[in-house]
């Protein structure tokens, strides 16, 4: 008996390991999908702010180009 109990003890101590590996796995892949996650959104968000940067300087342009309009006009 006391043989067929190390046999079992020994089959839970190698399914802890395993299970404890695949947790490791797990979280190890957690870690990497939500560290792309960041560089993504961060990317995003560059590509936005410089998307209103490039909108506000042809909106400044367009307003400066109706000011030399309007006093073209005026003078």
């Amino acid at each position: 008996m006391n043989t067929v109990q190390a046999e079992y003890r020994t089959d839970i101590a190698r399914l802890a390991e395993d299970m404890a590996k695949r947790d490791a796995e797990a979280a190890k892949r957690d870690a990497e999908a939500a560290r792309r996650e960041v560089l993504r959104t961060e990317r995003e968000a560059t590509a936005r702010w410089w998307q209103t940067a490039i909108m506000l300087a042809g909106f400044g342009v367009v307003l400066a180009g109706i000011g030399v309009a309007t006093s073209l006009i005026i003078n």
